[in-house]
């Protein structure tokens, strides 16, 4: 957590996920993206996920502050996160020691035959 480096908490992507199902998001919908393309009748369908690297305590960053400080407390209270683990969560977002990949964009296409 803070200043370790690097965020490979498998209880913050737990929670992260939980929480879009929570408000009715799908997190797994990206994968599934193409398959949609091929279903409308697209062919030569393919797909990229775009990921930035992001430093904590940064302006970049302040998303995911905010995000967690907005969202923890509805985690927590579904059991998704422990109130510790949203504290070490933030605290970690705000290190300027920290890194992590940013939330996935996954860009998809394909042409009409």
């Amino acid at each position: 957590m803070p200043g370790t480096g690097v965020s490979a908490d498998p209880r913050e992507r737990g929670g992260s996920s939980g929480g879009f199902r929570a408000i009715g998001a799908s997190p797994e919908f990206a994968l599934d993206l193409p398959n949609a393309l091929i279903a409308a009748g697209l062919r030569d369908v393919n797909a990229e996920f775009t990921a930035r690297l992001l430093y904590g305590g940064t302006d970049e960053s302040a998303f995911y502050t905010l995000t967690l400080r907005q969202l923890g407390p509805r985690l927590v209270g579904a059991g998704l996160l422990d109130p510790q683990d949203a504290d070490q969560i933030g605290a970690f977002t705000q290190d300027p020691a920290s890194r992590w990949l940013s939330l996935a964009m996954v860009t998809a296409w394909g042409w009409r035959p």
